[in-house]
């Protein structure tokens, strides 16, 4: 009953994290960011809410009905939490005074998007995101730099499985150029794509009167999955200019991203469509080993920025820090947290001594936590083991000594309580 009583107390969807897993956190959008930097990316920090009726005009109808809303006491408009960095940065953009915003940029951040499920038993309403908007930069460039910087992002972390699928959803949308087919029809159309569901695809293609052609490519684009090679096959099934112009663009992307030397990451997949209303062009998703979901999504946003005022042709993606930590740990390369690099042990009825050698080891980068309560070498390693602090420093009664204790070999060492850190190693 206790338990329930507190499981009542914690809002559905909500979690906190505990210190290895907030660790573990902070090490993955750490090492995302110093890669965004080094490609160029400027970091940004997005305002937690905003006006709903600002950002609505880049809503689409899902994410609207996902929003958490609240009232501004001032002025009486409703506000949201931030549900998506993707629409800030585009309000920012759109809004800004034309040729205030020098172009190409290129934006990064890590961040908490708020959105609200249902159902969110295995997800979180609160999402840690880190991402990439990239401004200014035409077609197939700009979305080979994004997955390529996707790709070297998550390399980063450490993740020894992952691919990114790559696919180009105008590809679908030009199959349907010079057909009369109503737009309940499409979205059955696309719906059975977007699940691979073959029956249900072949009665929407009957009930649009698709040409033969045009049939058969939508009945094929499922099967469009692989390496590079299958963007050939596909030129077999680009039976409208516009699918034709779509392929083009993809294959150029395929150039850059051989040019960047991440290919072997890579799949390219023309049945994906998924965010059809949202994006563009090229869009992809990432997956890594031994998690079920996407850790990671972006794509081609070129109409998006225009709705808040200047057009500008756009891409970027985000990442689900929770989701990457989650693969880190199931390919087993999740760094082992420690609590400290050194537990430091002294006495409380002089502790002057023990503090003093703490403030010399923090200032030369050591993590130290102090036990000023005694009870012995024995309990103060098997304290350390548990928390996989690799170094117990214990001050002798004689002023001026220390014994520096393995913790995993159980070695011991006597030093001078002056240069401690030399038997010493980082956790």
């Amino acid at each position: 009953m206790a338990n329930e009583s507190f499981r009542a107390q914690v809002p559905r969807g909500a979690v906190t994290l505990r210190p290895d897993a907030a660790a573990r956190r902070r090490a993955v959008e750490g090492r995302l960011l110093t890669v965004f930097r080094e490609w160029g990316c400027e970091e940004i920090i997005p305002a937690t809410f905003e006006y709903r009726d600002v950002l609505a005009p880049g809503m689409e109808e899902g994410l609207a009905e996902s929003c958490y809303t609240l009232t501004d006491r001032e002025s009486g408009r409703l506000l949201l939490l931030r549900p998506d960095v993707t629409l800030q940065i585009a309000r920012m953009a759109g809004s800004a005074r034309r040729g205030a915003l020098p172009l190409p940029a290129r934006y990064c951040y890590t961040t908490s998007v708020y959105r609200y499920e249902k159902d969110p038993i295995g997800r979180h309403r609160e999402l840690r995101q880190a991402g990439v908007e990239i401004l200014g930069v035409s077609g197939a460039e700009g979305s080979a730099e994004a997955v390529a910087l996707c790709v070297e992002a998550l390399r980063r972390t450490g993740l020894k499985e992952f691919k990114v699928a790559v696919g180009q959803v105008e590809f679908f949308r030009g199959l349907f150029q010079g057909q009369k087919v109503p737009p309940e029809i499409r979205a059955e159309i696309r719906e059975a794509v977007s699940k691979k569901d073959d029956a249900a695809l072949d009665r929407a293609l009957l009930r649009g009167r698709l040409a033969p052609r045009a049939a058969g490519a939508f009945r094929k684009l499922p099967e469009l999955f692989g390496k590079a090679e299958v963007l050939a096959e596909a030129s077999r099934f680009a039976v409208t200019p516009a699918a034709k112009a779509a392929l083009r663009d993809v294959r150029r992307t395929a150039e850059q991203l051989d040019a960047y030397g991440v290919l072997p990451f890579v799949v390219f997949d023309l049945g994906e469509i998924r965010g059809f209303d949202y994006y563009t062009g090229v869009l992809f998703e990432a997956f890594a080993g031994g998690v079920g979901t996407p850790i990671g999504r972006g794509g081609q946003y070129d109409n998006l920025i225009a709705r808040f005022g200047s057009p500008c042709r756009a891409t970027g993606f985000a990442l689900d820090v929770d989701l990457v930590a989650q693969a880190l740990g199931e390919q087993g390369v999740l760094d082992r947290y420690a609590e400290a690099d050194v537990l430091l042990v002294g006495s409380r009825s002089s502790p002057r001594e023990a503090l003093d050698a703490a403030r010399r080891l923090r200032r030369k980068g050591f993590r130290v936590a102090c036990d000023l309560d005694g009870g012995g070498i024995e309990n103060a390693v098997k304290r350390a083991a548990a928390g996989n602090v690799p170094s117990v420093v214990v001050l002798k009664a004689r002023k001026g000594e220390a014994l520096v204790v393995d913790v995993e070999t159980r070695k011991r060492r006597a030093v001078s309580a002056r240069s401690i850190e030399k038997g010493l190693k980082h956790g």
